[in-house]
């Protein structure tokens, strides 16, 4: 099972290293020198999200209704969120008012 992060790095030119994490439990995740350098912030967030299985900010306005924003959309997207025993996870009520959700994600309240 893989995850990704991201970690500055100390390359000017590209500082941000999106590392690729490996774990064979879940729990304990180790990095074994694969992933990429990004220029930017946005490049480098945007890897991450794809890699852990959610969708881009293009394909999120392209192929989307949601109303909330997208950094919202991403807050509440389970499928790249760790909290596994979330009593909200999968749940409609998770979703912002917007929506028609209850905007009962936690990470929506105190940010992920």
């Amino acid at each position: 099972m893989n995850k990704a992060r991201i970690v500055k790095s100390e390359n000017s030119e590209y500082p941000y290293n999106v590392q690729i994490l490996t774990s064979v439990d879940g729990k304990n995740w180790n990095y074994c020198g694969n992933g990429k350098f990004c220029k930017t912030l946005d490049e480098a967030e945007q890897l991450v999200i794809k890699f852990n299985g959610g969708i881009t900010r293009e394909e999120f306005e392209n192929n989307t209704s949601w109303k909330m924003s997208y950094e919202e959309f991403v807050k509440c997207d389970c499928t790249i969120c760790d909290n596994k025993e979330c009593i909200h996870r999968q749940a409609f009520r998770r979703v912002p008012r917007i929506d028609g959700g209850l905007g009962l994600c936690p990470n929506l309240k105190g940010g992920k």
